[in-house]
């Protein structure tokens, strides 16, 4: 995620990509504890047992916190679990209201989901120009997806 990572994210992303899940659940804990949105929002996307009873209500709680402080990655994944139906049912307006949130936050990804709800009329109403506009600031800030749709215009 970029520019809204900080030290903790770094540090987690290296304990996870050498397998030791453990060790990186044991680094985030008394940052979740303290209520820390970044700490909630790496939390959320461990399951360590997947069929455990309430394992991904606990995860999804921790995810909608993170959200609910503002921390744009944690905004973009509720999104994402909107379009496409992933622990809600499927709903485009949650969708482009919580991609509009982490867009005006200026994380591209969520600039480029939101810009194409808008070009679409995908749960927002149809503004093509505003929609293109969005896309072609998510392309400009690195989104890689944002310039093969900006691409496919020429």
């Amino acid at each position: 995620m970029g520019k809204f990572s900080g030290p903790l994210t770094k540090e987690y992303d290296a304990l996870v990509n050498e397998g030791e899940i453990e060790r990186a659940i044991e680094l985030l804990s008394p940052y979740v504890v303290a209520g820390d949105p970044e700490a909630m929002y790496l939390r959320s996307l461990v399951f360590l047992r997947e069929d455990s009873e309430g394992a991904e209500g606990a995860n999804l709680s921790l995810l909608q916190e993170s959200a609910a402080k503002g921390y744009l990655p944690a905004l973009f994944q509720l999104g994402m679990n909107h379009l496409v139906g992933d622990f809600f049912e499927q709903n485009d307006q949650a969708a482009a209201a919580y991609f509009r949130q982490a867009a005006e936050g200026g994380l591209c990804s969520a600039e480029y989901e939101y810009g194409l709800a808008l070009y679409h009329g995908r749960g927002v109403p149809r503004d093509v120009p505003a929609g293109l506009a969005m896309i072609r600031k998510a392309a400009s800030g690195g989104s890689y997806f944002a310039q093969e749709f900006v691409d496919s215009l020429s």
